[in-house]
């Protein structure tokens, strides 16, 4: 008796068979995804964006038709100078790039510039403050150029 009491009872459950086998559902090793972002900013870069000699009192006056873009706009640029001369236009974009902030992306073709008056306008009744100046010069975004902050450098001849 004592034997039968330490064996293992007698089973009417149905025989075990091979565990169930999972299909494979299409899914690959886990891998890392890298975006086109932090492979930009692993580029090299340059501080060559930073402004070395500032415009205090109106020695070169920028902006754009817009703040923000994608592939295919165009971007209208408005440059007043305080004398006639011609300017270098540089494209950076924003990024780590090993710590040094930047990465030059273009360097657009020269052109003359000029002062532009009025130097601007209030509307009194909106508070509105325009500058209603010639447009210097366009350029197209590049659908290469990879989605970030970008600046564009104007640096005139006489250093500004």
């Amino acid at each position: 008796m004592l034997d039968t009491a330490c064996s293992a009872p007698e089973s009417t459950a149905p025989e075990r068979t091979a565990p169930a086998q999972v299909s494979p559902h299409g899914v690959g090793a886990v891998g890392v995804v890298e975006s086109p972002i932090r492979r930009e900013n692993r580029r090299r870069g340059d501080t060559g964006f930073a402004l070395s000699n500032s415009s205090i009192y109106g020695e070169c006056e920028v902006y754009c038709s817009v703040t923000s873009a994608v592939a295919g706009d165009s971007v209208d640029v408005f440059v007043s100078t305080a004398t006639t001369q011609a300017a270098r236009l540089d494209l950076y974009r924003i990024g780590h790039y090993q710590g040094l902030g930047g990465r030059l992306v273009s360097s657009l073709p020269r052109v003359a510039t000029a002062q532009q008056l009025p130097y601007y306008s209030l509307d009194p009744n909106t508070g509105l403050v325009e500058c209603a100046w010639s447009k210097t010069f366009s350029f197209v975004i590049d659908p290469s150029f990879v989605t970030g902050y970008y600046l564009i450098k104007i640096t005139t001849d006489d250093g500004f």
